[in-house]
């Protein structure tokens, strides 16, 4: 089972948050995107809750990021291996009543008199599956049953179809469900169609196949660099108004103290501008004066240095994945 963290486009986009001024045009539409994307993440994390429930045979990857290397590359909620299938299952949060209509291949939610349509997840799950069975094929791996299953986070959303449609009773469940609706479908197998040793082989290929998505958060959303809000910003007040004393930080506005300040905007940086980061443009970033400053918090971070050389031809490397989950505070209304 691999760790599941939080998603790198939703982090990029908190950074995007914290950096942008509210009055900025496009503040809203980013806020709107980071208020999704941190409920699909709630979603996603009552998911793999109850997936821990399974027997061990069972294998879940998470947020799984793959090329069928004929295809623009893919991404799945949860992957789970088993002896008997493989079972892609799409993680949606939706609140109120969501509505399958199987006629016109639609998806809708209904919350009041309001009607909002989103993407199928019953099409979207279907196009993973077609995906990964081509994946499989590349590598002329044995290609097992696949299932799609979508589960629906919140326990008191309503599921509603369109008709007495089985593939979607079959398909779609509360997240509290799941658990019992896999055991159920592996039960109906006969025998096991890979033994420990091609799970084991398989899950390995899916790993090191995986990569995160490069996104210019920027570009995204066509903000230039210049719109930015730089220096060292507050924990508490959330201006940008630190400044260095001693070994510390201190909010000029309101008086607060924070030793580590500095941290957040240095992975804010990576999430904003790249997988690489020099002091001089460490400093632009910060407004700290200071080489021997950020060469300090660096080192205390426990950032890699690349390139070669002294000074010039050094910079800092972006940290992984599991770094951004367990040292990053995403971004928060005020």
């Amino acid at each position: 089972m691999n760790q599941q963290f939080i998603p790198m486009r939703l982090l990029t986009v908190s950074a995007l948050l914290r950096h942008l001024p509210e009055e900025h045009p496009k503040f809203s539409i980013v806020e709107s995107d980071f208020i999704k994307r941190q409920a699909g993440w709630r979603g996603e994390q009552k998911l793999s809750y109850y997936l821990d429930a399974l027997p061990q045979q069972f294998h879940c990857l998470y947020n799984l990021r793959l090329s069928a290397h004929i295809q623009t590359p893919f991404e799945i909620d949860a992957l789970i291996i088993s002896p008997f299938a493989l079972y892609i299952v799409e993680s949606k949060n939706y609140f109120g009543t969501i509505y399958f209509d199987s006629v016109f291949n639609q998806f809708i939610r209904l919350k009041g008199e309001h009607q909002e349509g989103f993407p199928n997840p019953l099409v979207q799950a279907t196009r993973h599956k077609d995906r990964l069975a081509a994946w499989l094929s590349f590598r002329h791996l044995v290609c097992p049953p696949i299932q799609c299953l979508i589960s629906i986070a919140n326990t008191e959303t309503l599921i509603k179809a369109s008709s007495k449609d089985n593939e979607i009773g079959r398909m779609v469940c509360h997240a509290e469900q799941l658990v019992a609706k896999i055991i159920k479908n592996a039960q109906s197998y006969t025998q096991q169609l890979l033994d420990a040793t091609q799970l084991y082989k398989l899950e390995k290929l899916l790993l090191s196949d995986h990569t995160e998505p490069e996104t210019d958060v920027l570009a995204q959303y066509s903000i230039s660099a210049a719109d930015l809000l730089y220096g060292v910003q507050c924990s508490r007040c959330r201006c940008f108004t630190m400044k260095r004393i001693a070994r510390s930080w201190k909010c000029n506005r309101c008086g607060h103290a924070d030793p580590a300040a500095a941290n957040q905007m240095m992975l804010d940086y990576f999430l904003l501008f790249g997988k690489t980061m020099t002091n001089s443009q460490c400093r632009n970033f910060l407004k700290v004066p200071s080489r021997h400053v950020v060469a300090r918090i660096r080192k205390q971070m426990g950032l890699e240095i690349g390139g070669s050389g002294c000074g010039i031809g050094l910079h800092y490397l972006m940290p992984n994945h599991q770094y951004f989950h367990q040292n990053y505070q995403l971004w928060r209304k005020q």
